[in-house]
Formats: structure tokens, C-alpha cells, sequence
């Protein structure tokens, strides 16, 4: 449940439009956040090309780099996982959102309008 905290957050985040302050760094000084899809199984393999298709890691990261400054660059990818989560790695400075939590929030929420895998 912490991952599902930590993918709504970066969105909430990263739907903000206007220029974030730059705190004192210049842009040239500023971290971006990047977007990599990665590798998918089979079963997630033609969600994965619609992820790309869409361009909606690169979406995200644009509203966030359009948002927020920060210090170094952060990687937003997508990823397999154990469970449906999200986390975050320090050392590589990677927020990862697994296949396998967009789809328990697509079965979630797949009754309603928009919904569905």
C-alpha cells in the first residue's frame, strides 16, 4: 500500500503547471526526472507498448520537471515486482512502478469509466 502512496504522490506532484522556484540553482545545476520503460513479461508486453505509445512516463516527468526542482536527476521507470507496488532506490536515485501494481489498480478499478488492463 506504501507503493500505491508513493505512485500517487508523483502524480499528484507532477500535475502541477506552473514553474517551480529554482531555490537558488540554475537550470544548468538542476536534476531532471527521466522516464525508461522497462522490460516487460508477456503478459504485460502489449500494456508495456501502450505505456510507450502514449509517452506516459515521459508525460509524467515532463509535469514533474515542469513542477519541481531538484538537486540531481531521478529516473521514473516501469518494472517487474513481486507484489503490486512502487519504490524507490537511493543509491540509483530510481522510482520504480511495477506492471504488476498497474495492473491491480486496472482489475480495481475496471468497473468504472477509464478502467480495465
Amino acid at each position: 500500500m506504501a507503493g500505491l502512496i508513493l505512485a500517487v504522490a508523483l502524480c499528484a506532484l507532477g500535475c502541477g503547471r506552473q514553474a517551480p522556484a529554482t531555490g537558488g540553482m540554475s537550470p544548468a545545476q538542476a536534476g531532471r526526472f527521466v522516464a525508461e520503460y522497462g522490460p516487460a513479461d508477456p503478459e504485460f508486453a502489449e500494456f508495456r507498448a501502450g505505456l510507450v505509445a502514449n509517452r506516459f512516463l515521459d508525460t509524467i516527468a515532463g509535469r514533474m520537471n515542469d513542477s519541481l526542482v531538484i538537486p540531481a536527476d531521478v529516473t521514473l521507470r516501469t518494472g517487474h515486482c513481486t507484489d503490486p507496488n512502487a519504490s524507490y532506490e537511493p543509491a540509483t536515485r530510481t522510482v520504480t512502478l511495477c506492471y504488476e501494481l498497474f495492473k491491480f489498480l486496472s482489475e480495481r478499478f475496471s468497473g468504472e469509466e477509464g478502467g480495465g488492463f
